[in-house]
């Protein structure tokens, strides 16, 4: 009815009539490869639109016996906040979660739905489990900061971006990328310089000073 695909699905025949079998499913060795979506209750907006947001997806690959599910749930504006992927039942998994801000009031370019604030992912396989953080600032509407986070959040390595904003044609490019960390004090600098309309860049300087 509204179009959107349930089944999906891969096949490696010259018989027409096999691109349609009546098995359609994670259980047909026949087929290459296979998706199904599931989808959360149709939601009306009160504009009117609705809203059909895939719940949770089966994927499998028969040529290397992998099985990916991925469970999604939603929170404010429809947003996912957390993914859970599992393969080969619990064999690895791994769940991501997304922090997100919002500003509905903002006037034209301060006007932002779903700026991430934080992503947090924790990965489990042979029984071993790492984790992850990245935290991230904006000024002026631009990301500013990238915090990469270790498994026990206490070390971390920080990027730092500027851009050609103060210029007299700003175009968003990032210009320099500063990197710092907890450890020591020492910045990697790395340059672009770009174009006179901003499309291409034309010269790249590394930490060591060598420009390309």
């Amino acid at each position: 009815k509204l179009g959107v695909p349930i089944k999906e699905w891969t096949v490696r025949t010259n018989d027409e009539n096999l691109i349609f079998p009546s098995d359609i499913s994670e259980n047909n060795s026949q087929l290459l490869t296979f998706k199904k979506t599931n989808y959360s209750t149709i939601q009306k907006l009160k504009s009117g639109v609705e809203v059909l947001l895939p719940e949770n997806t089966l994927e499998k690959d028969f040529l290397k016996s992998i099985t990916t599910t991925n469970t999604i749930t939603y929170g404010d504006y429809y947003l996912p906040n957390f993914t859970v992927t599992k393969v080969n039942g619990n064999f690895a998994t791994k769940t991501s979660e997304l922090n997100y801000s919002h500003n509905p009031a903002g006037i034209g370019k301060d006007y932002f739905i779903g700026r991430p604030n934080w992503k947090k992912e924790i990965i489990s396989v042979y029984g071993d489990t790492k984790q992850a953080k990245e935290v991230y600032t904006y000024n002026n509407n631009l990301l500013e900061t990238v915090t990469k986070f270790d498994q026990n959040n206490t070390n971390w390595i920080k990027e730092k971006y500027y851009y050609d904003e103060e210029s007299s044609q700003g175009f968003g490019n990032i210009t320099k990328k500063e990197t710092t960390n907890n450890i020591d004090t020492q910045v990697v600098t790395t340059q672009a310089q770009y174009e006179s309309k901003g499309r291409f860049v034309i010269k790249k300087t590394d930490n060591l000073g060598l420009q390309t």
